[in-house]
């Protein structure tokens, strides 16, 4: 699944979006939809250890769909997807998967809050996945992943004005205010060193220090090794907004201006 990711990917940020949604491949007599769904739930639960990176990718993948749609486009895929991703985090024990799941929520519940929020109360594990997912923040290290997890806390706080929250969610609150602030000042954290990192790597490079390919493919192995090892800290990564942007745009404008 990882080989394939980033096509995939491309694809869907290439969009129209709306092709996937409604297309149908004519010679297997299926949509499009179901077969990127089937696709991701077969690779989620594949079992062991070493499936987790593949699982993980799926994860991203379908998250890719909320993250370039705009409503009502996904809402009828947001159930059946919330379903798996919530079925496979029990059984979790990479951070590679924990964090796609995570920020797969987050995509959620950035993409549509108050359908979100059905399935979760229909379910009734709403105080449970927040939990979980409040508990598990801080293992988001990347800055995009950060942004994804404020917006999702932005909508939550919007729902709370409007005086849309479940009432058990809403007892919260206050818990719910003080992450966000907490996590707004991590992500202006993580900017600021992800912009330290980019301008010694241009100071250096003008330096005549190394050759901009070299050091291209250095930072590239540097970044390698730091994702297959769970306790690296890859916080620092310079990373491209482009997606995230994209999210915040596809919906008409920026619900949180982050840069």
């Amino acid at each position: 699944m990882t080989s394939i990711l980033e096509p995939m990917l491309n694809y869907i940020a290439r969009g129209p979006i709306e092709v996937i949604f409604s297309g149908t491949w004519a010679e297997g007599s299926m949509t499009y939809a179901d077969m990127v769904f089937n696709m991701v739930k077969k690779v989620l639960h594949l079992p062991g250890v070493g499936s987790e990176k593949d699982a993980a990718a799926a994860a991203e993948l379908a998250t890719a769909l909320f993250a370039h749609a705009t409503p009502p486009v996904a809402d009828a895929w947001l159930p059946a997807y919330f379903a798996e991703f919530w079925t496979r985090v029990a059984e979790v024990e990479t951070s590679d998967l924990r964090q796609a799941l995570l920020v797969a929520f987050a995509t959620q519940m950035w993409y549509n809050p108050e359908l979100f929020l059905r399935c979760t109360e229909q379910r009734g594990v709403t105080i449970q996945l927040f939990e979980v997912w409040m508990q598990k923040l801080s293992s988001l290290r990347r800055l995009k992943h950060r942004k994804v997890a404020l917006l999702g806390l932005v909508q939550l706080l919007r729902m709370a004005f409007a005086q849309a929250l479940p009432a058990n969610l809403a007892q919260g609150l206050p818990h719910l205010v003080t992450t966000l602030a907490v996590q707004s000042k991590e992500t202006l954290r993580l900017r600021e060193k992800a912009a330290s990192r980019r301008q010694d790597e241009d100071t250096e490079s003008e330096d005549g220090t190394a050759e901009p390919g070299q050091m291209d493919q250095v930072l590239r192995k540097l970044q390698m090794a730091s994702d297959n090892d769970d306790n690296e800290d890859n916080d620092s990564e310079a990373l491209s907004d482009e997606g995230f942007d994209g999210m915040v745009h596809a919906a008409g404008g920026k619900l949180l201006d982050l840069n």
